[in-house]
């Protein structure tokens, strides 16, 4: 993903705005139903608000919906006691004055315009005209909703010494807060929350000290989340699977664990590569009793924000890298959501945006991206020769070790030995070839 063009879509602001309730305000807790409703209402809004939903013209919209919704729960009832007494004849003398029908109101209607004709036997013309005014009723409800937001937003902008006016940016309104004003948290926060970035090396001491306390939040998700046993994640395949590594420690890059601490305690931890042109995420693990502030999210949008920050200091920083995306698997299409993301074109090695992959990906598993078929990738193992070896504690070229094993076993290289280096430089390039040593006994 481009991190620094990224920008939250909706959804994703909801978790941040979700989060920073929680951490302020301490409102969100477990899910109850009026945070819900406060997020839905203020998800929908067009402008940003910086609030957490509710107010006056989230009420007055629910009121109006309701009003509607018990409108038609009454003509739809009408309907159904108009038809059973068709059905049955009843003509009880006991019967109220009906009301008039969406059918005899749309028959004056026509007969004053006279631009329609009227089927009285089946009474499509009036359903038509009943869909249409609900629909026109709907979208007049949805403009003043929509009108008090906006009033609402102004007001707040006022009280903050600012103009109270909306940008135009190319026909949308302003996006209003940026990414690294959502992460931002006030000084007298209900909860504290802090991130410490550790280097993920078994020799560093602050790494050693918050070991446990780490792997016991990786075991309670994975136990929760996918099922395993604590048998099977236990310390030896922690530190196996997220602890070593071979990027050794450079500076800032290098691997390493970032822990999400809530008052003080580790609740969730990231675990990333940085690199020199980008910021990796290799896996991410949280406490599962956290789930309702949607952490997976969170995390990969803080993660966004993070390499933001270092692109300020290292301006060749600017990605970040979510890993493999399977498109036939649903937990992962979360990661396209982050725009503008690409994906790497299995046959050229270029960059494609993700939007016009997918199509391609629903048409089949397999899919070269790259629309021109004359782009092909510019390091593309062509010749053997350009394989480095390792040999003997030497390094040295193909040839030259070709040749020496001529000398030392009266051999040349098999051919099964040719298919295997061939294989391994076209999986791993020819820039790689030439700069890694493939060992050679």
């Amino acid at each position: 993903c481009q991190a620094l063009n990224f920008k939250p879509t909706k959804s994703q602001k909801k978790v941040l705005r979700r989060f920073k309730n929680y951490i302020e305000n301490g409102i969100g807790g477990r899910r109850n139903k009026s945070t819900q409703e406060a997020d839905d209402e203020s998800n929908n809004s067009d402008e940003d608000t910086s609030g957490s939903g509710g107010g006056v013209g989230g009420e007055t919209a629910l009121m109006e919906t309701e009003r509607v919704d018990a409108a038609e729960k009454k003509v739809t009832g009408h309907n159904l006691r108009s038809k059973e007494d068709m059905s049955t004849g009843s003509t009880s003398p006991s019967t109220t004055t009906p009301l008039p029908t969406p059918c005899s109101a749309a028959k004056k209607d026509i007969q004053h315009h006279g631009n329609m004709d009227l089927d009285m036997e089946t009474g499509s013309s009036s359903k038509s005209s009943e869909a249409e005014n609900l629909s026109n009723g709907r979208e007049h409800r949805q403009g003043k909703a929509k009108q008090m937001r906006r009033e609402r937003w102004r007001q707040k902008q006022l009280a903050k010494g600012l103009s109270g006016e909306l940008e135009k940016n190319g026909g949308k309104m302003s996006e209003g807060k940026s990414l690294e004003d959502w992460l931002k948290y006030k000084p007298d926060s209900l909860h504290k929350f802090q991130i410490r970035i550790v280097s993920a090396d078994l020799e560093n001491q602050t790494f050693l000290d918050t070991f446990e306390e780490s792997l016991s939040v990786y075991q309670k998700y994975q136990v929760a989340v996918h099922g395993d046993s604590l048998t099977k994640c236990n310390a030896a395949q922690y530190k196996r699977f997220l602890c070593k590594n071979p990027l050794s420690q450079d500076g800032i890059y290098g691997a390493f664990h970032r822990h999400y601490l809530l008052n003080g305690k580790i609740i969730a931890v990231g675990v990333i590569d940085i690199l020199p042109n980008c910021v990796s995420s290799v896996y991410l693990y949280y406490d599962p009793d956290y789930a309702f502030l949607s952490l997976g999210t969170y995390t990969s949008l803080n993660e966004m924000g993070f390499v933001r920050s270092l692109h300020r200091r290292f301006s060749a920083l600017q990605y970040y890298y979510l890993g493999f995306y399977i498109h036939s698997c649903p937990k992962m299409r979360y990661k396209g959501e982050f725009s503008p993301s690409e994906l790497c074109c299995p046959e050229s090695y270029t960059w494609q945006p993700i939007q016009q992959c997918r199509p391609l990906l629903d048409a089949a598993p397999y899919a070269r991206f790259c629309p021109n078929l004359e782009t092909v990738d510019e390091n593309a193992f062509k010749l053997i020769k350009d394989v480095m070896v390792l040999h003997h504690c030497k390094m040295m070229s193909w040839s030259e070790y070709a040749m020496i094993s001529g000398q030392e076993d009266q051999t040349q290289p098999s051919d099964t030995e040719k298919e295997e280096v061939t294989q391994y430089g076209e999986l791993v390039g020819r820039i790689v070839a030439a700069r890694m040593l493939l060992y050679r006994p």
